[in-house]
């Protein structure tokens, strides 16, 4: 086995702050994206962690349509959106709208057919 064949348990993973004050920085909205046009997001680093795991998707030779939530830059605040509502959805906490959270998005290994 190469140095870049993962074992077939291998997962990619990223976790990220989500802070619905990050969405009156400036800077942050500026890191996120690609361009001065997009919106703020309470995401910190956006973009940063986005192009990590596509560089790691790469390196392992997985491709970007084997994990739909990576397709683009999107897609991925789209799956982290969806994480955050679905905990705020279930969570109890009187806070939960403007609470601060670390969240993980994993990617399983693909299946390669032959």
């Amino acid at each position: 086995m190469s140095s870049t064949t993962p074992p077939p348990d291998f997962g990619l993973f990223t976790s990220l702050r989500y802070d619905p004050q990050l969405t009156h920085e400036p800077e942050n909205t500026k890191l996120s994206h690609y361009d001065d046009a997009q919106s703020p997001t309470p995401f910190y680093s956006l973009r940063f962690h986005y192009e990590r795991l596509i560089t790691a998707l790469n390196h392992f030779g997985w491709t970007i349509n084997a994990v739909p939530a990576l397709a683009n830059l999107d897609a991925y605040r789209g799956a982290l959106e969806a994480a955050v509502q679905s905990y705020q959805e279930r969570s109890t906490s009187a806070d939960k709208a403007t609470q601060s959270l670390k969240v993980r998005l994993f990617c399983d290994r693909p299946v390669m057919k032959h």
